[in-house]
């Protein structure tokens, strides 16, 4: 994703927040790729900040793996569900097909495509007045989220899975004003539950 992003003339750095005091104010964007350990309460805090004074962050996150982001998430008024998708009219389970897209610039060019989200998880939103949320990527009603994944044969159980359709991603945009610090900027969170780069297109 970074070399992408090179090619596209966007300069790409990393970002260790456990020896910053703050995010830089120039940077556009903060993308959390794939975190495999838990943020420390000072990182967080880092975040946070960086929303309220305006920042954008965009989350890329695993299923089954507990980053420690539940304070920055309830702060928008977010869940994670924490379970795989699975779509059973793909060749493979873990790869749930989209075809439905909110309206949003993010996802205007996909309309009328077909898309697939590799080991993606589904996100929980309660929205409230100060906050516009906009579901981004929506699964179709044959898939669900899969509680077990040890057994032999992979099969929706309505007391322990969950069915689709499911949200996979949403931009939260707090307007002027709002934001708990009351401090100019528009902060969004970008919700990507899901880490693999080979998110498809067709």
């Amino acid at each position: 994703m970074v070399s992408k992003l090179r090619q596209e003339g966007i300069k790409v750095q990393s970002l260790n927040l456990s020896l910053k005091k703050k995010i830089p104010a120039d940077a556009s964007v903060v993308v959390i790729a794939g975190p495999k350990l838990p943020f420390l309460e000072t990182e967080i805090k880092l975040l946070g900040d960086y929303l309220q004074g305006g920042g954008n962050v965009m989350l890329m996150l695993d299923p089954e793996v507990n980053a420690g982001l539940q304070p920055l998430l309830q702060a928008f008024n977010i869940k994670l569900d924490g379970r795989l998708i699975v779509d059973p009219s793909q060749a493979r389970l873990a790869w749930p097909a989209v075809i439905g897209y909110g309206d949003h610039p993010i996802t205007r060019s996909f309309q009328q495509k077909s898309s697939f989200f590799p080991f993606a998880q589904a996100i929980d939103v309660q929205e409230i007045p100060s906050q516009r949320v906009t579901p981004l990527v929506t699964t179709s009603d044959l898939t669900w989220a899969e509680r077990d994944l040890t057994g032999e044969k992979i099969q929706f159980d309505a007391k322990r899975d969950r069915k689709g359709p499911l949200t996979l991603r949403d931009c939260h945009f707090t307007p002027l004003g709002h934001s708990t610090a009351q401090v100019s900027g528009q902060p969004h969170l970008r919700i990507f539950p899901i880490t693999s780069h080979r998110t498809s297109i067709l």
